[in-house]
């Protein structure tokens, strides 16, 4: 009995067949991890507004009470910071953002966040602050007085957990916005909005260290003639070149105003150089 072999054309249709449906395979497999990606996003953001919310009407509003001894009342700003500011500008703002969005092209997503740049330097000056609020709950009559109402409203976690959810919800939005743009991308749809999201989030930690250094020379009180030890300090952190040129010109115009005295670009040398 004979067998009638398959012509070229109809092996190289079967071949084509085949990698179409394994390109179709990878496709909606693609769409899949993306739509779950996002649906981790929306809920996430649920869950850490429920959170936030119940920190601002506990905690934060316990603070307020005149019921809570003065001296302890009077640190509120110094541990809380502009958190209730960043919880409503998540409940309010943000939070319909990505709902929308969430909605709409996913590719998109990353728009959420880029309207909203500026509002985000709430978290730069949070996280650059948190690690003094963290401080006052390390001992003492502060930490004493909130462990025991974290038991009385039966709260399973202390202040000092609570207080760094908005750093770490930064961190949340790194790790999703860079799978986002790896599936977005496998679909061969646009990532540039979520990639400038992801570049944005990962500038934020940067800028509070920034600011951390742009605070200790503003308050630095030591020979000025020595500042350039704290810029190889800064080198040695890896800043930009913009920050670096910046930290140059406020060492200069500090050492001007100490001293009365003009700046010439040898002096400058000198002072960075030593």
């Amino acid at each position: 009995m004979s067998t009638t072999r398959p012509s070229l054309r109809e092996t190289k249709s079967f071949s084509r067949s085949i990698i179409d449906d394994e390109e179709d395979s990878k496709i909606k497999e693609a769409q899949k991890k993306r739509k779950a990606l996002v649906k981790e996003l929306v809920e996430t953001e649920e869950d850490f507004n429920r959170d936030m919310q119940f920190i601002a009407n506990t905690y934060l509003k316990h603070m307020n009470s005149s019921i809570i001894p003065k001296n302890l009342r009077d640190q509120k700003d110094a541990l809380f910071r502009n958190f209730k500011e960043i919880a409503d500008f998540h409940n309010e703002v943000l939070m319909k953002g990505i709902q929308y969005y969430a909605n709409e092209d996913h590719s998109k997503l990353g728009t959420a966040f880029l309207r909203l740049e500026r509002d985000f330097d709430k978290h730069v000056v949070y996280c650059q602050d948190l690690e003094e609020s963290l401080k006052l709950l390390e001992s003492g009559e502060l930490k004493d007085y909130f462990d025991s109402y974290s038991l009385k409203i039966k709260d399973d976690k202390k202040l000092k957990d609570h207080l760094k959810l908005p750093v770490q919800r930064i961190n949340d939005y790194q790790l999703l916005l860079k799978e986002l743009i790896r599936f977005t991308a496998r679909l061969s749809e646009d990532t540039e909005d979520l990639e400038k999201a992801h570049e944005m989030m990962q500038a934020i930690p940067q800028r509070a260290v920034d600011l951390q250094y742009l605070n200790a020379i503003h308050g630095y009180k030591g020979n000025l003639q020595k500042s350039g030890r704290l810029l190889r300090q800064v080198l040695r952190a890896k800043l930009s070149s913009t920050f670096l040129h910046t930290i140059k010109w406020v060492i200069c115009i500090v050492y001007k105003n100490r001293f009365n005295v003009q700046l010439n670009r040898l002096t400058i040398k000198r002072m960075f150089h030593h």
